[in-house]
């Protein structure tokens, strides 16, 4: 989640109430049109201007530096939101569990 207009920039990790921070965050970042070919560039390191880049949900600052560059990342407010380890690892075997669908919930 990138905002230009107020210069931050969320970095969501999974598990974190990060799906509430995006919804509340959303309607102070520029929209964004999602072609086929933005949401295959997203997973390719090139480097896209902040005003069009499309970034994976689960990004990492690493990856978001790579696609916005050093300059345009540095330039921003960035953050996420942290959570004990063990309750985050609790919430995600627990979220897997209940979701039939998932692609781990064999595993659990």
């Amino acid at each position: 989640l990138v905002s230009r207009k107020f210069g931050f920039l969320f970095v969501h990790i999974p598990k974190t109430a990060g799906i509430s921070i995006t919804r509340a965050l959303e309607p102070l970042c520029e929209p964004r049109t999602e072609s086929l070919l933005r949401r295959l560039s997203r997973h390719l390191p090139i480097r896209e201007d902040i005003a069009k880049v499309c970034l994976p949900r689960h990004a990492t600052a690493q990856w978001m530096q790579t696609k916005l560059g050093k300059d345009a990342f540095g330039a921003l407010h960035s953050f996420a939101v942290v959570r004990h380890p063990l309750e985050r690892a609790y919430s995600h075997y627990d979220f897997t569990r209940r979701r039939k669908e998932h692609h781990w919930h064999q595993r659990m």
